[in-house]
């Protein structure tokens, strides 16, 4: 039913993780091929190591669904989210292209399981006929970071460094690990039965 209830508090819970993720991790999308040039990279380097996440990322999403079905969908949240604060982290803490590298294809790994597993934790915490609109708000917070998050970081790292945005990155990235090991997932009552096609019950508050 069009009135059924979308903005409950696990939701919103979720968007604000989603929002702060993909905030923190588009913050220095800008600045890597830039800052390992610094760090001594080559051009061609720099250039593959600015790709590096999307390439990880790419390699990893087909086990993501897998993985996402077999272990708990909570647990997998928060370890994607203490990925990205380590990685972030690293990337400011350490100034070695063999560990940037590192570091970038743990983010890479990390947003193909988190992507998976926010989708799949939204169809639990929303009605069932409001998963589209659920799903299409969780869209809205993507691409609100696309687009402020690699402006902020271009001004943050104007003024702190690359180091300093990197760090201001990991600081968002472990708000956001915070808020997903709060996160509660419905009881198991409310999930629909995988194979028996049974109606969950609604999310609560």
């Amino acid at each position: 039913m069009g009135s059924a209830k979308l903005w409950n508090t696990r939701f919103a819970q979720l968007f604000c993780i989603e929002a702060t993720l993909q905030f923190g991790l588009y913050l220095t999308r800008p600045l890597i091929a830039g800052y390992a040039v610094s760090l001594g990279a080559s051009l061609t380097l720099a250039g593959f190591l600015a790709g590096l996440l999307a390439a990880a990322a790419l390699a990893a999403r087909p086990a993501s669904g897998i993985v996402a079905d077999r272990l708990g969908k909570k647990d997998l949240l928060s370890v994607s989210c203490g990925l990205f604060a380590v990685s972030a982290l690293g990337c400011a803490l350490f100034r070695s292209i063999p560990l940037m590298a590192l570091f970038l294809t743990l983010q890479g790994f990390a947003f193909a399981f988190k992507s998976t597993v926010v989708v799949s934790l939204a169809s639990l915490v929303v009605p069932e006929e409001r998963v589209g609109s659920g799903v299409g708000w969780l869209g809205v917070a993507y691409t609100i970071a696309c687009a402020l998050g690699p402006a902020f970081g271009s001004l943050v790292g104007d003024m702190a460094g690359y180091a300093g945005a990197f760090a201001t990155s990991g600081a968002l990235l472990s708000a956001g690990f915070v808020m997903a090991v709060l996160f509660k997932t419905p009881p198991a009552a409310e999930v629909r039965a995988s194979s028996g096609g049974r109606l969950r019950g609604k999310p609560s508050d």
